[in-house]
């Protein structure tokens, strides 16, 4: 009976910090101005050489498709117009070729932004994310 009160317990302090979501401040300048970072399932995401848009250029991004199967870039002004509901828009702002922005869209409403979220080019690692309350093109 006290072995099974005490892995309950035990159990329990194991699963609560698991719940609780970590925000990490990473102390990376970005023009947006975004406040915090988010660690999530996303932590990474890395698009193979020649596949990231052009700087001041977007591409709609299926997350179930491999990267040679994209659709190609475009103008990013046409483009958040014909994001379909939980694809991503992803662009190369041209002020910094440092880093590529990731609009995550919901899977049900149209023209619905989720999500912003920040990678490094180089290595794939999500710098920020900003989660709007709601946010429309």
């Amino acid at each position: 009976m006290w072995l099974r009160i005490v892995l309950s317990v035990l159990l329990w302090c194991l699963m609560v910090p698991a719940c609780v979501p970590v925000v990490v401040e990473t102390g990376r300048p970005y023009p947006g101005g975004y406040e915090y970072d988010y660690q999530d399932e996303y932590e990474y995401f890395h698009i193979p050489p020649g596949h990231l848009p052009p700087p001041g250029e977007c591409r709609i991004w299926y997350p179930d498709l491999p990267p040679g199967q994209q659709p190609p870039p475009g103008d990013c002004q046409d483009l958040r117009w014909r994001v379909p509901p939980g694809a991503w828009l992803i662009d190369t702002p041209r002020e910094s070729q440092e880093y590529f922005r990731v609009s995550v869209y919901d899977p049900q409403t149209p023209r619905l932004v989720i999500g912003i979220r920040l990678y490094d080019v180089d290595t794939g690692r999500l710098i920020r994310e900003h989660r709007p309350r709601s946010y429309r093109h």
